[in-house]
């Protein structure tokens, strides 16, 4: 997860992923605790690796980034960025 922006991460189509809407679900969903809270690994994503992936998000600031960083992998643009799925 350091590496967060510097790689993309494929995923091959299956039958529990068939589109990007049901991937972004997934990893969405696997990246939050069951309160909603982003999970400890996202907490140690440096700030500045989060900031440089979403730098129009005037937003995102050292104590929100994790919180901000969920927000805008929810959008499709943004999970784009990070996540493709490609047919197997």
């Amino acid at each position: 997860m350091t590496e967060l922006g510097e790689l993309k991460w494929i995923f091959n189509r299956t039958s529990g992923i068939s589109d990007s809407k049901m991937l972004k679900e997934k990893v969405l969903g696997a990246l939050r605790n069951a309160d909603g809270s982003p999970i400890d690994a996202l907490k140690k994503i440096p700030f500045e690796k989060v900031k440089k992936l979403f730098p129009k998000d005037e937003l995102i600031d050292e104590v929100n980034f994790s919180d901000r960083l969920l927000k805008n992998l929810s959008t499709d643009t943004n999970f784009k960025k990070i996540f493709v799925i490609v047919k197997s």
